[in-house]
């Protein structure tokens, strides 16, 4: 998987965040770890979290809750599946202003 550059989308062209619709869907979302790509962490993950919506994940140790975290914020991106955001792929919006507004 290509690294997540922090400068594309330029910052300049991201949408105010009042204007967004701040729900979050998973569709059939997969992941491994760059550097453990035989051991999926992910597998098929879907659910749909809208706004103002308390959502609790729970699961073991090593079950993915902080990889749903991680692929939230763009450190990296699903292997499979997307991620959706006010109904846009995740992958356009820039990975700092994700963190910026999603806490």
């Amino acid at each position: 998987q290509p690294r997540i550059g922090l400068d594309h989308p330029p910052l300049e062209t991201m949408p105010d965040p009042r204007a967004i619709k701040w729900t979050i869907v998973f569709e059939d979302v997969s992941f491994s770890y760059p550097q453990r790509l035989g051991a999926s962490v992910l597998s098929g993950l879907s659910f749909t979290a809208n706004a103002g919506e308390f959502l609790g994940i729970l699961g073991s140790t090593g079950a993915g809750k902080s990889t749903v975290f991680a692929l939230l914020l763009r450190f990296y991106d699903p292997s499979q599946g997307r991620i959706l955001l006010g109904g846009k792929d995740l992958r356009s919006y820039n990975p700092l202003w994700l963190r910026q507004h999603i806490g």
